[in-house]
């Protein structure tokens, strides 16, 4: 895949919406879970819901943390 059309696969204001949606999963996440869950694995699950066209920050965050959650219990 052409490295550069991965870059403008979203827009800057989506990227920010993306990093702050980021932000508000990993802080929610309690001490204990935040040792056991790596962020790498709550960016998939958000890429995942935004990859079906999910812009609601909610959302993402509850995709972020049911990906990460998720992994945990494996």
């Amino acid at each position: 895949m052409d490295d550069t059309r991965q870059h403008d696969m979203y827009d800057h204001e989506t990227v920010a919406l993306f990093k702050e949606t980021l932000i508000e999963a990993w802080v929610s996440l309690r001490p204990e879970q935040r040792t056991r869950v790596s962020r790498s694995v709550l960016v998939t699950g958000l890429l995942r819901s935004a990859a079906t066209g999910e812009r609601d920050p909610e959302r993402l965050r509850d995709a972020a943390l049911a990906e990460g959650l998720n992994c945990t219990l494996h």
